[in-house]
């Protein structure tokens, strides 16, 4: 749970998403790319493991997180982008 800008390939990588609803949502998925080598590597969201999120969500203070595939392949990867959409 420690914040790094390098990881070996072998170790097991997580990217974790903090974010706040003001009002009660239904149906909304919050979702990041990951790129590796300037091209989209993997694009993951909160409920691909856990379907139950399109439920209603309170109002409330959130945080989610991602699993990226271990070994990692060796190159430079990015957070291309981290959205919240319905």
């Amino acid at each position: 749970n420690k914040e790094r800008n390098n990881f070996d390939v072998f170790e097991q990588v997580y990217v974790e998403i903090e974010y706040s609803l003001f009002e009660e949502m239904t149906g909304i998925v919050v979702g990041l790319n990951i790129d590796r080598n300037g091209d989209i590597y993997a694009c993951s969201f909160d409920t691909d493991e856990n379907p139950d999120r399109l439920k209603k969500r309170q109002p409330g203070h959130y945080k989610t997180r991602v699993k990226l595939p271990c070994p990692l392949k060796s190159g430079s990867y990015s957070i291309s982008s981290v959205g919240i959409g319905i």
